[in-house]
């Protein structure tokens, strides 16, 4: 159900902005089960889940903790 919608310019899909969020729900929903599921497992083992804002990641240094797009690789 992932699939694009979107066709070749010249002759350009039905619907595409209805589609794709239909696909972006799809797509959270099973994020939000493999994390509740991953929730359920850590803590039948003792473990606890910790969920982190991704947002600048990528960019955040490790040691000082600025964020800059220099720092990514």
């Amino acid at each position: 159900m992932s699939k694009s919608a979107k066709r070749a310019i010249a002759n350009p899909g039905t619907k595409v902005k209805a589609k794709s969020g239909l696909n972006r729900s799809i797509l959270n929903e099973a994020w939000h089960k493999f994390f509740t599921y991953l929730e359920y497992k850590l803590k039948l083992k003792g473990g606890i889940l910790i969920k982190v804002n991704p947002k600048h990641t990528s960019q955040t240094c490790p040691q000082c903790g600025h964020i800059s797009k220099d720092n990514r690789k």
